[in-house]
């Protein structure tokens, strides 16, 4: 869930109690300001009618056609004072009872008790009350509803320069070596965010720098030496005076050392892949380098009883004739080294893709391993695990994407660009 929604939910509640409380309070006070508006207008008929009694000695008449109605009845029991209350009157034009304010009082005329009521309903001040809550609830929520959407622009833009440092982040690759150049914002939270991004970056750079100089140098250096024990265990292979034991114990330490070597210029080259050290684009012949690639594989093939096809049309691709070159021998030697007895490799080219698909073991391999340096299928292999990281490190330099896929006994690399 994304901060700003989480942040919209969070004030939902409390935006819903806010409109029903102000639409609740809207309406009682409405409705209380009309009614003593009603009460008001009711002491001045008080008033009125008893200057009209003193006045004229007799009592007002009774207007039957107006909604302010007086009616007047003898009594024997006198109010201390006018009595207001609600209660429901009977309107004859509309023939149902409504909610009206009465006020009650007595006064003498001619030695006589009078108990006058003077009644109005309050039909128009509930038409009125309702139709100012309404008119205050409408408003409540149209400003909720641009507050909302006003808000949550307001909080893109200001969330913006977030997304874009996490993008430059997610983008950033320590093998580049480019700092990383935060937007500007004047947000201080986000500017030190940035600063301590910046800070990991840097440090992420610097130790990976110091760590590939180390296994280049360390590559450089081990290949004197190794080439120095090459040389002298071969004399030592080739003395006569050597027992069967020993020339068996100098032909696996040959074979250790055979393998160490081919694994020292492995990670040379990972390492000057990495450098971009191969950097001579130009457009290559793609359908020839591959024609060329199958004479030479077709004496091994023959030699290991694997058949092959071969389906070549056009294709050229921008690239580095070293890496290309690096990249159809692993593709053919994989294909070649792990697959069955009386197997098969076919391979198609078209204009945009390669694919390379060969017999093997009966299982698929792992993908979300495949790439990584030092993977084995099988433990007891005797090759290093780092062919098939080379074929990933040239295709992303390259700009060609690697997908593997398993069908049946047949194990099938396509490379697309």
């Amino acid at each position: 869930m994304k901060l700003i929604t989480r942040y919209n939910r969070s004030l939902l509640p409390a935006f819903i109690l806010l409109f029903a409380a102000a639409g609740l309070a809207s309406y009682f006070f409405t409705r209380k300001v009309l009614q003593d508006e009603v009460d008001e207008m009711l002491n001045r008929t008080h008033t009125r009618i008893i200057t009209f009694i003193h006045t004229n000695q007799a009592l007002p008449a009774v207007k039957t056609f107006d909604d302010l109605k007086v009616n007047a009845e003898k009594t024997s029991t006198p109010l201390q004072k006018p009595v207001l209350k609600s209660s429901k009157v009977y309107i004859p034009e509309q023939k149902e009872n409504h909610l009206a304010r009465k006020l009650i009082f007595t006064v003498w005329l001619k030695n006589e008790l009078y108990k006058i009521t003077v009644s109005t309903p309050l039909e128009g001040t509930k038409t009125m009350t309702k139709t100012i809550v309404f008119i205050f609830s409408f408003t409540i929520l149209l400003i909720f509803i641009c507050v909302a959407l006003t808000g949550r622009a307001v909080l893109i833009k200001l969330w913006q320069p977030f997304y874009e440092s996490l993008q430059l982040v997610r983008d950033y690759s320590v093998n580049e070596g480019k700092p990383l150049q935060f937007p500007h914002t004047n947000i201080e939270e986000f500017r030190v965010m940035n600063d301590n991004f910046k800070l990991a970056a840097d440090n992420a750079s610097k130790e990976y720098r110091v760590l590939k100089e180390f296994t280049e140098n360390a590559s450089h250096e081990i290949q004197t030496p190794l080439a120095i024990i090459r040389s002298k265990l071969d004399l030592l292979v080739q003395h006569d005076s050597l027992s069967e034991n020993q020339s068996e114990l100098f032909q696996e330490a040959y074979g250790a050392l055979t393998k160490l070597s081919k694994l020292n210029q492995s990670l040379l080259l990972l390492a000057k892949i990495e450098n971009n050290q191969f950097d001579n684009k130009t457009i290559i012949n793609l359908s020839e380098k591959i024609e060329n690639k199958i004479i030479q594989f077709q004496e091994l093939w023959h030699n290991n009883h694997i058949h092959y096809r071969a389906d070549i049309h056009p294709a050229d691709i921008p690239a580095d004739p070293e890496l290309i070159e690096i990249l159809l021998n692993n593709v053919l030697s994989n294909a070649t080294r792990h697959n069955v007895p009386d197997g098969a490799i076919n391979i198609k080219l078209t204009q945009k893709q390669l694919l390379v698909t060969n017999t093997g073991p009966a299982e698929a391999l792992k993908n979300d391993k495949l790439f990584t340096r030092f993977y084995k299928a099988s433990v007891n292999t005797e090759h290093n695990g780092l062919g098939l990281s080379i074929i990933k490190q040239i295709c992303e330099v390259t700009g060609i994407t690697p997908v593997y896929s398993y069908r049946e006994g047949y194990h099938t690399f396509a490379f697309s660009w």
